[in-house]
């Protein structure tokens, strides 16, 4: 008995996973650690249900605070995902900034269902994508519902 406990220690202590608490909105888990509390994930999760984002389909989603104490919006993708177009997922972060945490500044995480980071987006446009995304992040803002696929 103790040799078999001994040989499925590692197993176990391999298969835990420290994603944070969770909570649920419509499909979606919210998990919350690292400087992040239920409020704030309950925050998110209002949005992300308002936005649609939230809409019922099982998503993943983690937010956390960052060394610097930037909000970090980690979010499951589809492999390949990391590799597009950044501005929906900078569009999403101004979303989620303005709707959820008062105008902060949030950074986006493209993760694997394991939550290990594939790409990081910073926070914010460059000059030249912020002339090219002026009249969409102005509707955005203007909107009742923004959908953040």
């Amino acid at each position: 008995m103790k040799k078999l406990f001994i040989l499925t220690l590692p197993l176990l202590l391999l298969s835990c996973t420290d994603y944070g608490e969770m909570v649920t909105y419509n499909g979606t888990d919210v998990y919350y650690k690292d400087g992040a509390t239920q409020t704030d994930a309950d925050k998110l999760g209002a949005y992300l249900e308002e936005s649609e984002f939230a809409d019922g389909n099982e998503k993943s989603v983690q937010i956390v605070k960052n060394e610097s104490g930037t909000w970090v919006f980690r979010m499951v993708v589809q492999e390949g995902a990391e590799e597009g177009d950044d501005t929906m997922f900078k569009l999403a972060a101004l979303g989620i900034s303005m709707g959820a945490f008062d105008g902060e500044p949030v950074d986006v995480d493209l993760c694997d269902n394991l939550f290990t980071t594939l790409k990081t987006i910073p926070y914010g446009f460059s000059d030249d994508e912020s002339e090219d995304t002026e009249d969409t992040e102005d509707e955005i803002l203007s909107s009742d519902s923004t959908a953040v696929d």
